[in-house]
């Protein structure tokens, strides 16, 4: 048997290793993001949201809007056209919306812009 890895492996090995600037930038960029979406929550009447620490996903407690979170994201859905998950799917996510930070900084603007307008309207 054999016990080495395969030499066509150590090339990919040595040239993901290479690679620390672009991640680095990737990471920098997820982190703007993450900060511009926080920012963005705190501005929701009737949402409070921690600043998220994992992965590229935000929880946000909407029971200040009076709204349950299957309510909150379907009328988000239909009348702010922005798309969240209802916590209530998960275990323990009562009260919760999901959602997801992984895009550019002009889609969260512009979310976040469309969901305040709407709590703001109601």
């Amino acid at each position: 048997a054999s016990t080495h890895v395969p030499t066509f492996l150590m090339s990919a090995a040595e040239t993901a290793l290479g690679l620390t600037a672009e991640v680095q930038a990737m990471a920098d960029s997820f982190a703007a993001r993450r900060v511009l979406f926080h920012e963005g929550l705190q501005r929701l009447p009737g949402v409070h949201a921690p600043m998220p620490e994992g992965a590229f996903y935000a929880l946000a407690d909407v029971t200040g809007t009076g709204m349950d979170d299957v309510t909150f994201a379907d009328r988000a859905l239909e009348e702010a056209r922005v798309a969240v998950i209802p916590g209530s799917l998960m275990a323990g996510g009562e009260g919760l919306i999901r959602m997801s930070y992984a895009t550019d900084e002009a889609s969260i603007t512009e979310g976040m812009r469309r969901l305040q307008a709407w709590l703001e309207s109601l």
